[in-house]
Parts: structure tokens; C-alpha cells; sequence
């Protein structure tokens, strides 16, 4: 069969609702946070993956139109979900979901880490992967980053935040009794930072270097690095 044959063999399969490579736990793969253990996993033996790591207490009830909250520390197994956790948004191409009505939870504040596979060896840099989607829609696992980890050899972390009126609306009424950044109202742009200052405490775990980390990101992505470029707290 040719390399063409292969090809639209296999677009044919996928199509037709045939999965991707299983991701399997990885031996000697786990990794301690301040939330929790997590187990890597993985399809393909140049790298490792960790998937679903909290890096903030779920912003839901009293936390809700809140800035993020640091997680408490915790010897807990983290469990990798079986769908892709995206926050509130409605379907879209970007978030890859058909359909009607809103998509995703609340209690989305997770991030994802791609590393080459000897990471418990190596410092490697850091790139932190913003997503697209107007700040309306989109999730941590739009791409999958493998190849990027592996050729480049690099640590590579994407994340989840908050989108839409959940993440940047301001209202008197939201604003009573809070103080300090509760009262920003860019909980976004404040969930952003606090992933970043997850990987800068987590990260040297992973095999990536604290001290080296370069962030990117796709449309509403990468205007979010301009409102982290004017903060002090970055």
C-alpha cells in the first residue's frame, strides 16, 4: 500500500469513528503537585503527557466572578477525565463541538504537559500555549503539541481559562463586598497569571526550567499576551 493509500486509508477510519492511539500510563511517570499526583500517559514513546492538573480551586459558588484561588495542598491521586474539560462557551469549530446550548463547566481551571520522554533527566525550556477563541470559545486540547515536544525539545503547557462573561464582565452588583482583584473583573487575565505561576513553582517536576519559559498563543491568545505584557503582576 503507498505512503497516499495509508493516507486516506486512515481519513477514511477516522471519519468513520475510528479513535486515535490510545494514550497508556506511562511507567515511572508520576509526578507530585501542590494538587495532587498525577500519572503520565502516553501514545507515543517520545514523550509523556499529563492531562487534567487543577492549578486553581474550582471558581464555582462564592468563587465565581472571583479572582483565582491557589490550590491547597493535597496528596490526592488526579484523575484524568474522559473528555477534554473545556470552560462555559457554545459550540463552535474552535471548541470543536457541534450543537446547541452551552458546553463545558464550570470548574475548568486545568492545564495539560507535553514532555520528552527521558524529562526526569533533563531541563528543558518551557512553552506555555495560550488558545484562541475570541476569549468566547476554545480549550487546552485543541492541538495536540507531541511533535513539538519531541523535535524541539521542549516542555510544552497549555491551559484552560476562563472565557466570555464568566471571565471578563464587570457589574456593580459583582462587585459588592469584593476587594483587591475580585474587583478587576479581568478573571481571565488573572486565570492566565496563575497558571503561570503554577508552572513557575511545578514545572522544574516535569523536566521543564522555570527560568525558561516562553509564552505563546493563537488569536485571542496571543492578545492576551499583550494584557500580560502591561500587568505588574507579570
Amino acid at each position: 500500500m503507498s505512503v497516499l493509500s495509508r493516507v486516506v486509508w486512515c481519513a477514511v477510519l477516522l471519519l468513520s469513528g475510528c479513535s486515535v492511539p490510545e494514550l497508556r500510563p506511562v511507567a515511572e511517570s508520576d509526578v507530585t503537585t501542590e494538587g495532587g499526583t498525577v500519572v503520565g500517559v502516553s501514545a507515543d514513546e517520545r514523550v509523556v503527557r499529563w492531562l487534567d492538573i487543577p492549578y486553581a480551586q474550582p471558581p464555582v459558588g462564592e468563587r465565581r466572578w472571583r479572582a483565582p484561588v491557589a490550590l491547597q495542598a493535597s496528596n490526592q491521586l488526579i484523575e484524568r477525565q474522559s473528555d477534554d474539560i473545556m470552560c462555559p462557551q457554545m459550540p463552535s469549530e474552535t471548541s470543536g463541538v457541534d450543537g446547541d446550548g452551552v458546553i463545558g463547566q464550570e470548574d475548568c481551571l486545568y492545564l495539560d504537559v507535553v514532555a520528552p520522554a527521558d524529562f526526569r533527566s533533563k531541563r528543558y525550556p518551557v512553552m506555555f500555549w495560550i488558545h484562541g477563541g475570541g476569549n468566547t470559545a476554545g480549550r487546552k486540547g485543541t492541538y495536540d503539541f507531541t511533535e513539538l515536544a519531541a523535535r524541539e525539545d521542549v516542555v510544552v503547557v497549555t491551559i484552560n481559562y476562563r472565557l466570555g462573561p464568566l471571565g471578563w464582565m464587570t457589574h456593580s452588583a459583582l462587585q459588592t463586598g469584593a476587594e483587591g482583584l475580585d474587583r478587576s473583573s479581568n478573571f481571565g487575565t488573572l486565570d492566565i497569571i496563575a497558571a503561570l505561576e503554577w508552572a513557575g513553582r511545578n514545572i522544574a517536576q516535569f523536566g521543564g526550567d522555570p527560568g525558561n519559559v516562553t509564552v505563546f498563543g493563537e488569536s485571542a491568545g496571543g492578545h492576551n499576551i499583550y494584557a500580560l505584557l502591561v500587568s505588574p503582576l507579570t
